[in-house]
């Protein structure tokens, strides 16, 4: 059976509150066409959906709602009592700032305690892994969790759990925030390497903790925008991470400077997050720039030049300055010692000669007389 003109009142406390019309055009509360949220009709015309609100409606106020519906000659109504009831509302909040040595807190709270209720252990995660579970200092109607020296394993998402029972019925609530590492993006590795003698990359691993990252490449203290001579490149790689002995996957990145004409000059990977500011430097000595290694002897000194333009290693040879060596024992004749003799038993000439300053020391043994 159908209502009579597809239509349904609605009373609050005996009084007329929304009258809901069906029609070929949709539905209708009075003049106004109904919002989906709001109220409704059924196609057939014989079920009727209405929202109610009600300022003066206050916790633990009972009221009366009627819906009332004719049929032909004959009216139909149902009664229903609503009963306002303080419903327990789960709430979280953050306090503090983690900077490796300051405290944070953590409190979950109901906002309500006229019904039972309960916290569950405060879950931390981080990239979808659970790390550990947190139990809070319970006073009244909150549940708070310290961290003392907030660090960088502290960081991720924290989740606060609990439960509340209402009119028999257990009711399960969570909330969730983050807390973040308050730190520039961080360095893994730095590599430089020379392609050739004309082409150097620098690469640069590197990986946030909090939110995004932003990066471009300097050279002497300007940012690099004509690639003519240069190429750079950026990708997205896998790092390892231990957070209280749990092993995680988080992202990082790769960014590679490739100059292709080896360009003198100090070159810079500018890193930038919301908490700050990473340099890291890279630098191409001129070509005059050079690795001298000498060895300095007493007949000359011996020089090695390692030249940072991509040349072969060059050697160069000086002549040693004069040095004034001491007389020779037997440079000078003295009167204290024999002239040589020939010693006919044993037939060997002992022969000194004069030794020049400019000379090595020399000595020479003849072979026997025949």
């Amino acid at each position: 059976m159908i209502p009579i003109d597809h239509s349904a009142h609605f009373l609050l406390e005996n009084e007329s509150y929304a009258s809901l019309r069906k029609t070929k055009t949709g539905c209708y509360n009075g003049h106004s066409l109904c919002s989906s949220n709001m109220c409704s009709c059924s196609e057939d015309g014989k079920s009727f959906f209405f929202r109610m609100k009600h300022k003066e409606l206050m916790i633990r106020h009972t009221f009366e709602v009627t819906c009332l519906i004719k049929f032909l000659a004959e009216k139909i109504r149902d009664t229903i009592i609503i009963r306002i009831v303080d419903i327990p509302i789960l709430s979280m909040e953050l306090d503090g700032n983690c900077t490796g040595s300051s405290q944070f807190v953590i409190s979950c709270k109901y906002s309500s305690i006229s019904e039972k209720y309960g916290f569950d252990p405060l879950e931390h995660s981080f990239n979808g892994t659970v790390i550990r579970k947190l139990y809070g200092d319970l006073q009244g109607n909150m549940s708070t969790f310290r961290i003392d020296n907030c660090s960088k394993e502290d960081t991720g998402t924290y989740i606060c759990s609990g439960w509340s029972n209402l009119l028999g019925r257990t009711i399960k609530a969570n909330k969730t925030s983050k807390i973040e590492y308050e730190e520039p993006p961080l360095i893994t590795e730095t590599s430089s390497v020379k392609l050739s003698t004309t082409i150097t990359m620098f690469s640069v691993k590197f990986y946030t903790l909090s939110g995004t990252v932003s990066s471009y490449w300097c050279k002497d203290k300007a940012e690099i925008k004509n690639l003519t001579n240069y190429i750079v490149t950026e990708e997205e790689c896998a790092i390892d991470l231990t957070f209280y002995n749990k092993e995680i996957t988080h992202l990082a990145y790769i960014s590679n400077l490739t100059v292709k004409d080896n360009t003198p000059g100090q070159y810079t990977l500018v890193l930038q997050n919301m908490y700050g500011e990473t340099r890291v430097p890279f630098n191409i000595p001129k070509v005059n720039d050079m690795d001298i290694d000498c060895h300095l002897g007493v007949f000359s000194n011996r020089c090695s030049y390692n030249s940072f333009n991509g040349s072969s290693k060059q050697t160069g040879y000086y002549a040693a300055p004069p040095v004034d060596n001491p007389p020779h024992t037997y440079s000078t004749t003295d009167p204290h010692y024999a002239e040589a003799v020939v010693d006919v038993s044993v037939g060997i000439v002992h022969q000194y000669e004069e030794i020049n300053d400019d000379a090595k020391d020399v000595h020479i043994y003849e072979q026997p007389i025949s």
